[in-house]
């Protein structure tokens, strides 16, 4: 029963009103009834005692009600009244019955600890005391979210004993957290149970950088949220956030870079060491001082002596997250690097710019040179040459299939670099078609209109270099020598500049563009309005040739990072060469065990998914005892930043009505009790029946004098 937003749980007590009338018959029975006597000589007296049994009556009537008021509130307070505004169960779901799923956070920074108690563990106490509020008949399921949610149960049930044990053996993961998943799996859940009232409860810390992405505008109207917060009231982290190498697959004794974001998220300054470390041995030292809430970079210079997959970590000393004080990186390191050349030439005649081409890479003779070109139809460009060389350059070729176009756009936005030499009307269709099939992600910076030739004569049978971008590392070491300005340039394209896309670094004397530097995904495109060819210009007989042809492999060399840091709870994968096209392979977890991995071969190359990575470290793949491939895997760096969003920003975040919105702190059982079934009252009118005690006591000591 319900009055006014109050509900009394104890409504067969109702029958106990008629207790309030026992006062009113108590003093119906004891009311004495006087007889009248007159007696005329003492009119005086009369007048008297009628004033003081008017005053008697009113001191009766008073205790009369205030001793019915006594009744009326021991009884309110037996009948244990709650108010229900703002509860789950107020409203239409008052008498219905619940149906709630349960999605207990599990992500990496649920383990976060200073105080010695986790997140999860308070959220493991809070689960437990959301099903253990639910009535008999109500039905419930739990589902824990990583980067793969799970299900306790096939279907919501009434039964709790295992939803508990499923929540006691919850461990956090090292993951990032796919919400959005397991709000989907938890509207799964309740689609069939329409005669039900829905509600969904998130039990987080409510990680900003985890949850300020998720989609809640996929919930229903019919269906409530709750959102517990367990998060720490004091949070402080520092973290390896990235590892980037540069170039990501050096030569033996060419020197690479490898740099470290550091990240400090508390409200104080810190100062720290940073390790690292290559294949077990601790190679350098160096300490960082970071600010509040902010990264610095930290840069170690190496130069390998030996190829081979060297494997490498940067560390930070352990704080109360310690999953991402480590990060773990791959070296490999190459005796000569491969370089790509796409081109439709006849290998047994190859045009002069072809072999130009290959002079510049390799001025050596035979293997002496540091790059390893190799000429490829462009039919022939897969994932498998994608995954080895270290640069592709495009020059005379026909058109490209759309199976060509799709791996030179994947391998670009995976962090491959490619320059393409412009050499006549059909590299218009390849740019078009490269275009298309990348979806938005391939805009060049500039679109190449007509094919030109300067007019003949003694001022203008060439056109030679007027605008260069001598602060790009690339043509740095050209800015004294006046080199570039010496080219000259005779058959070119007619630009039109694409809405100021990438950079422009070389510019002709009639204003149209040279050479432009483009980012797409994480890999770089260098778009060159010229060939080798010495129809087109004369470049290849120049001595600039060879160092500027180094200067951009260089420049579009893959940096490692992006795409490449694989994370944990997510698949990995690698394509690797093996011996032979008959070896044997095998795969193994950080820990050393044995694992399932997805083996595609294409003759001695083969590539590799590996589906589980619930640890992080290094996942090996191996030929017989030998090992052929390394994958890192790494905590997502997103789980670093322990910032926390309050209700407040939850409620604006979500955008869900307040009637369907519920905020309440995870570490107060006695809110969450109150939160589905509101406030409750008959403390307060049993202090209140107290109170009218005490007061009836005081009124009949003070009228007896």
């Amino acid at each position: 029963m319900s009055l006014f937003g109050v509900a009394f749980t104890n409504p067969f007590l109702w029958f106990g009103l008629l207790a309030a009338g026992i006062p009113f018959m108590i003093h119906l029975l004891t009311k004495r009834t006087p007889v009248n006597i007159y007696f005329p000589t003492i009119r005086f007296l009369k007048s008297a005692k009628a004033n003081q049994s008017s005053l008697h009556r009113i001191r009766h009537l008073l205790l009369l009600a205030l001793r019915t008021l006594i009744v009326l509130l021991v009884l309110a307070a037996f009948l244990k009244p709650v108010f229900q505004s703002g509860a789950l169960v107020a409203g239409e779901n008052r008498n219905r019955r619940t149906a709630s799923i349960l999605i207990l956070d599990t992500s990496l920074s649920m383990g976060h600890s200073l105080s010695g108690v986790s997140p999860l563990s308070r959220a493991k106490v809070a689960a437990n005391k959301v099903l253990d509020d639910l009535g008999g008949e109500d039905l419930a399921n739990v589902i824990l979210a990583a980067a793969q949610p799970t299900v306790a149960l096939d279907e919501p049930k009434s039964n709790r004993y295992q939803l508990t044990r499923e929540i006691e053996k919850a461990n956090p993961t090292l993951e990032f957290a796919d919400i959005d998943a397991a709000i989907g799996m938890a509207l799964g859940q309740l689609e069939n149970l329409d005669s039900y009232a829905k509600e969904i409860h998130f039990i987080s810390d409510f990680q900003r950088t985890n949850w300020a992405s998720v989609k809640f505008g996929v919930i229903p109207e019919s269906v409530k949220t709750v959102f517990l917060s367990v998060a720490d009231e004091r949070t402080a982290n520092t973290a390896v956030l990235e590892t980037l190498l540069d170039p990501s697959a050096p030569a033996v004794s060419e020197k690479t870079t490898l740099t470290c974001k550091v990240a400090n998220y508390s409200d104080s300054p810190r100062t720290v060491p940073v390790h690292l470390e290559i294949n077990g041995e601790k190679i350098e030292s160096k300490e960082v001082t970071l600010k509040p809430g902010m990264t610095e970079s930290v840069s170690f210079q190496l130069r390998p002596r030996t190829s081979g997959i060297h494997e490498g970590s940067v560390s930070l000393p352990d704080d109360g997250l310690l999953m991402d004080n480590r990060r773990w990186f791959t070296l490999p390191v190459m005796e000569r690097l491969e370089v790509t050349v796409l081109s439709d030439s006849d290998p047994l005649d190859r045009p002069l710019s072809d072999r130009a081409l290959i002079a510049a890479l390799n001025p050596f003779e035979g293997e002496r040179g540091s790059l390893d070109p190799r000429f490829l139809k462009p039919d022939q460009f897969d994932r498998f040459v994608a995954a080895r060389t270290q640069g592709v350059i495009v020059s005379n070729v026909d058109r490209f299939s759309r199976e060509t176009a799709q791996a030179l756009i994947e391998y670009l936005r995976n962090g491959g670099g490619l320059i393409y030499f412009l050499s006549g009307e059909t590299d218009k269709f390849n740019l078009a078609l490269l275009a298309e099939v990348s979806e938005g992600n391939f805009d060049i910076p500039y679109r190449p209109v007509s094919y030109l030739q300067p007019k003949t004569g003694a001022k203008s049978a060439f056109t030679a270099l007027q605008e260069a971008n001598y602060d790009h590392p690339m043509l740095k070491k050209f800015r004294e020598t006046g080199a570039l300005a010496e080219i000259r340039f005779y058959r070119y394209f007619e630009t039109d500049r694409a809405e100021t896309k990438g950079q422009i670094l070389l510019r002709y004397d009639d204003g149209n563009i040279a050479l432009a530097e483009k980012s797409v995904g994480i890999g770089t495109l260098l778009l060159a309005n010229f060939s080798p060819d010495l129809n087109s210009c004369d470049l290849a007989r120049r001595t600039v040739f060879i160092p500027l042809v180094h200067e951009m492999f260089r420049n579009i060399r893959p940096k490692m990072g992006g795409s490449r840091n694989f994370t944990a709870g997510n698949p990995c994968s690698t394509t690797v060469r093996f011996p032979s096209e008959a070896a044997q392979a095998r795969f193994t977890s950080p820990d050393g065990e044995e694992i399932n991995a997805g083996l595609e071969m294409n003759g001695q190359e083969g590539a590799v998914l590996i589906g589980e990575t619930p640890q992080v470290g290094f996942y090996r793949i191996y030929s017989a005892e030998k090992k052929v491939g390394v994958i890192p895997v790494n905590v997502d760096p997103r789980e670093s930043n322990l910032d926390s969003l309050s209700p407040e920003q939850l409620r604006e975040l979500t955008q869900i009505s307040r009637d369907r919105f519920f905020a309440e702190s995870g570490r107060d059982l006695e809110n969450l009790r109150r939160l589905r079934e509101g406030l409750p009252l008959w403390y307060y009118f049993l202090l209140g029946g107290l109170a009218c005690i005490a007061i009836e006591q005081i009124f009949s000591l003070v009228w007896r004098r």
